[in-house]
């Protein structure tokens, strides 16, 4: 655990802020435990030291859920890193959605094109 901002830092609990600028965190997942003005604080501070040092930063809940989930189902120690172009194909750009004012948008199928794997959404 770290403390906030706001809070006293300890040997038991060193501050946030001071971990960010000292490059000892990778990824910040910061969303708001209140909406009281000092927890706002504390996470617009926390939110800034990020983008000041290069931190990645998550600040959506349900975001955070499926990329940990994602994480546990990934054996990251194996895993390839790949660019984009591998994921989708080059040139290719999605067929504009277009909506009639007063009407809301058609859901239809859409395929992607991916390097030799075709896959299906729902629009």
């Amino acid at each position: 655990p770290v403390s906030k901002p706001s809070a006293e830092k300890t040997e038991e609990m060193p501050a946030a802020l001071d971990m960010i600028r000292n490059a000892q965190v990778d990824m910040l997942i910061n969303v708001p435990s209140s909406f009281a003005s000092s927890a706002q604080s504390s996470g617009y501070l926390m939110r800034r030291a990020c983008v000041d040092f290069g931190v990645s930063l998550l600040t959506n809940i349900q975001l955070s859920i499926a990329l940990v989930q994602a994480f546990e189902r990934v054996d990251i120690e194996h895993m390839e890193v790949r660019s984009w172009n591998e994921y989708v194909k080059p040139g290719y750009r999605m067929p504009k959605l277009t909506v009639k004012p007063g009407k809301t948008p058609v859901h239809r199928p859409v395929t992607i094109p991916r390097a030799g794997v075709p896959s299906k959404i729902t629009w």
